[in-house]
């Protein structure tokens, strides 16, 4: 068996459960871990993007919180104005909306870090391209008059890249709402505070996830309780718990609960999974990482064995190796090596099983 992300988490809990019906797993990228809030999803971003774009956002990210909690009415519709998100109600969408090129909470209508690849015949350069207009030193228009707009609000001091990152919404965003109604849950815009909506009970990939979300593996992308952040603080769990609310409300034969029964997925281990002939390989740029067997969070240091395989790729993201191309030797070497280690665990996955008595 082999799986990457979720699938890579079915693998392993397909393996911990059925171990004798299959010669071997792999599970890349694995998410093996619950957790209900998941602030960790940024936190590769913030130690390997682009310095300077990082810095840039969590320095306007501050800044738009401290206007946000001062309770300025006239000063945070000046910014959402700046956005061209003026329209937009909620300040939880208008906040995940300016965070859809870095990952907003769940949805991610353009290509985020998540998305970057090894190779260009799989990735996506979305994230980049953003980081290059955050960041731009020689961009057209009004740069100064926008970066100081909002500054009686922030002591004096100018929201630095504030003008090249709206223009980069404007310009990339807003025109997938091509009805023009920004507050509103119309294909392509904004607005998620619709209850009808999220009700709807046609079937489709994002609602199973959704429901999965809600009822079991949670993850709700969140801004971190301390410390920098890439999106806004008001981006918390009730943000994300209120689309299950909506969506799922209780039945005659089935009732989510009021925040995802996490147990029941942390009943295979966790972190601490493991099965005979389960590899698990992970990425250590991945933002997933941290729901991995690989986590940062984990204390203990992962050593590989025959029978319990494991791998971290060096530089790797979010199930890199589930990419290739006909010639292995040919691969940049960090993901050529994790490759070759692939081929060899099989091959003794598939020796161990001609062995075997069935």
């Amino acid at each position: 068996m082999y799986g990457g992300s979720l699938a890579g988490a079915q693998t392993a809990f397909t393996m911990k459960t059925y171990n004798d019906l299959f010669a071997g797993g792999i599970g890349s990228s694995a998410t093996v871990q619950a957790h209900l809030g998941y602030p960790s999803w940024y936190t590769p971003i913030m130690k390997f993007g682009p310095s300077d774009c990082v810095s840039r956002v969590i320095s306007i990210v501050d800044k738009m919180d401290a206007l946000i909690a001062s309770g300025n009415e006239k000063g945070i519709q000046q910014l959402k104005d700046i956005f061209g998100l003026g329209s937009l109600s909620s300040l939880g969408d208008f906040a995940m909306t300016i965070a859809f090129p870095i990952g907003g909470p769940m949805n991610y209508p353009t290509n985020t870090w998540q998305e970057l690849n090894w190779s260009p015949l799989y990735g996506s350069s979305d994230f980049f391209d953003f980081c290059s207009n955050v960041t731009n030193p020689s961009s057209p228009g009004n740069t100064s008059s926008v970066d100081t707009a909002l500054a009686q609000y922030s002591d004096g001091e100018a929201w630095t890249g504030l003008s090249n990152y709206a223009a980069y919404i404007k310009r990339v965003l807003l025109p997938e709402c091509t009805t023009g109604r920004i507050n509103s849950t119309d294909p392509g815009c904004f607005s998620t505070q619709n209850q009808t909506f999220y009700a709807d009970p046609t079937n489709g990939a994002s609602r199973s996830y959704l429901y999965s979300t809600c009822t079991e593996s949670g993850a709700y992308q969140v801004a971190p309780a301390h410390g920098p952040s890439l999106i806004s603080r008001v981006l918390q769990i009730p943000y994300t718990q209120q689309w299950c609310t909506w969506a799922f409300p209780p039945g005659q034969y089935n009732s989510i609960p009021p925040t995802p029964a996490l147990h029941y997925y942390n009943s295979y281990g966790g972190w601490n999974i493991q099965a005979k002939n389960l590899a698990l390989i992970d990425g250590n740029t991945d933002v997933w990482l941290d729901l991995c067997y690989h986590s940062n969070l984990v204390d203990k240091l992962r050593i590989s064995s025959d029978l319990h395989p494991s791998y971290l790729i060096a530089g790797a993201g979010h199930h890199w190796d589930s990419y290739g191309i006909k010639h292995v030797l040919a691969e940049p070497q960090f993901i050529r090596e994790a490759h070759l280690w692939e081929e060899r665990t099989v091959a003794r996955f598939l020796e161990r099983w001609a062995q075997k008595k069935h």
